[in-house]
């Protein structure tokens, strides 16, 4: 039970970190909706944008998922200096990979637009080529971002992996405000300051522990052999993001523009709700089945989809309801116009399915890796994407936008329900202990809230959705501890703890 208290302390820490992250990324797109509004050259910039992200995303999307559990044994093994023997190899052969792949795309930039983006005009084309000539080195940056930060969660270290996205996106905001007057051009230079600079505080104080050593360690072997499933299934699931683009690249211009702000704050909304859970949970998963201890593994899953319910509720209800208002006043400025914060309104509503399903199917695909299991999770990942893609051709032609975010939200659906079930079939009826009283007491307490904030955000102050926010935060962990929800109960006595502390 110790350790499960550790974990949602450390949970609460990072998911800290994680409301600045959704912050300063708010602020981001506020810059971009201001300055670029839903334009051509904002859709060349998201489209751009998508090409990098995939192929990071592919190769090393799921780095961490191979690497914490394979590395726990190896830490735990008590010889540390070997231990860094094996990562600084994994660290070098990422930083090989991911610099031939940034050139690899740099050089391909013109055949790969016209390729994705048959539906761009010239102009367009040509923009996002020379966007893409920047936005190349995301893929670097990217890879060694992860993998600094899985090098952080094996040692149970979350604080700089935690932060230091906080500070490269405040970066990216400041870039773009100073320089937005080299046009689109700007945003792409600053996404790629922002993650350089997050590389960098992520290294600080690993570097000086690697050991270089040219005989392969069995753990990286391991690892390999855990990575290729994953990156195999992902080279087909992942590139989501690219078959979106492709297939509103021949609808009205700014079509593109609002999938990428309503994809984006759905990003921004899923940090918040499993970031800080998930990482924590993830080397207690792998920790547990190391040592053979299944009860105390079951006891762990358990806790945290009861945590997942309590966080994603109120935060799928009051989306649910206040969407429009919400948009309106964070975006509806600038080139940003009241057509755009509907429609983006609009897909963040369809987009809720996405948030409820990648949240547990987070959770599920984590207790299978921890398992050593890299192929369920892949093969459940194909099957929904291919359901997925079949949907969104149907679908794009008769509702454009909307059709595309409805089939993303719908597989994801599928996948997590799929993914549960597996856990479920592995581990017991134990992992649900707890859920349904977790469930209605949340739904109880968020459907409360909703209705209490409602004059707040329909009167006359400024930005009254983003007040209702913070102040719906709060009746909604008193209603929690008015029904009697232990894991409020426990938040707040830490809370306490820390406020009283001497």
């Amino acid at each position: 039970m110790a350790e499960v208290q550790t974990s949602l302390r450390s949970a609460g820490w990072v998911s800290l970190w994680a409301l600045g992250q959704l912050v300063v990324q708010v602020a981001l797109q506020v810059a971009l909706a201001k300055y670029f509004g839903a334009s051509a050259d904002m859709d060349a910039f998201v489209a751009a944008m998508a090409i990098p992200t995939v192929v990071s995303s592919v190769v090393v999307g799921s780095f961490g998922f191979a690497f914490v559990p394979v590395f726990s044994q190896r830490w735990s093994e008590g010889d540390p200096l070997a231990a860094w023997s094996a990562v600084t190899q994994v660290f070098f052969l990422v930083a090989c990979v991911m610099t031939l792949l940034s050139v690899f795309v740099f050089w391909l930039a013109r055949p790969l637009t016209g390729l994705l983006y048959s539906g761009f005009s010239v102009a367009q084309l040509d923009l996002s080529e020379r966007l893409l000539r920047i936005l190349a080195w995301l893929i670097l940056a990217n890879g060694l971002t992860s993998c600094t930060q899985a090098i952080h969660h094996v040692q149970k270290r979350f604080l700089v992996p935690a932060a230091a996205p906080v500070v490269g996106i405040a970066t990216s905001v400041v870039w773009t405000v100073c320089f937005r007057d080299r046009g689109i051009t700007a945003a792409a230079q600053a996404v790629v300051a922002g993650s350089l600079v997050t590389v960098m505080l992520q290294s600080f104080g690993l570097l000086q522990h690697f050991r270089l050593n040219w005989r392969c360690d069995q753990a990286v072997q391991r690892w390999l052999r855990l990575m290729v499933p994953l990156v195999c299934g992902a080279a087909y699931y992942r590139i989501d993001p690219l078959i979106d683009r492709f297939l509103a690249s021949g609808l009205p211009a700014g079509s593109i523009s609002h999938l990428g702000y309503a994809s984006r704050v759905v990003t921004a909304v899923l940090l918040l709700s499993t970031s800080g859970l998930s990482i924590v949970v993830f080397p207690n998963f792998a920790a547990h089945y190391a040592r053979g201890h299944m009860p105390a593994l079951r006891l762990e899953v358990a806790h945290a989809l009861r945590c997942l319910v309590v966080v994603v509720t109120p935060l799928v209800l009051g989306l649910a309801f206040y969407s429009g208002p919400l948009i309106r006043d964070v975006f509806e400025r600038g080139e940003f116009v009241a057509a755009d914060s509907q429609a983006v309104a609009g897909l963040m509503i369809l987009y809720l399915g996405m948030i409820v399903g990648a949240s547990l199917g987070e959770i599920t695909a984590k207790v299978l890796y921890a398992l050593a299991d890299t192929r369920t999770p892949t093969f459940i990942g194909c099957a929904g994407f291919t359901l997925g893609l079949m949907l969104k051709i149907v679908l794009v032609g008769g509702f454009g936008v909307a059709g595309i975010v409805f089939a993303t939200s719908t597989y994801f659906l599928l996948n997590a329900s799929a993914m549960a079930w597996v856990v479920h079939r592995r581990l017991g009826s134990g992992i649900f202990e707890g859920i349904g009283g977790a469930s209605l007491r949340a739904i109880s307490a968020a459907a409360f809230t909703v209705m209490a904030v409602w004059p707040l955000v329909q009167s006359e102050l400024p930005l009254a959705s983003l007040w209702a926010a913070p102040v719906g935060g709060l009746l909604y962990l008193a209603s929690l501890l008015a029904l009697g929800d232990d894991l409020a109960r426990r938040l707040v006595q830490y809370i306490m703890s820390i406020l009283l502390y001497r």
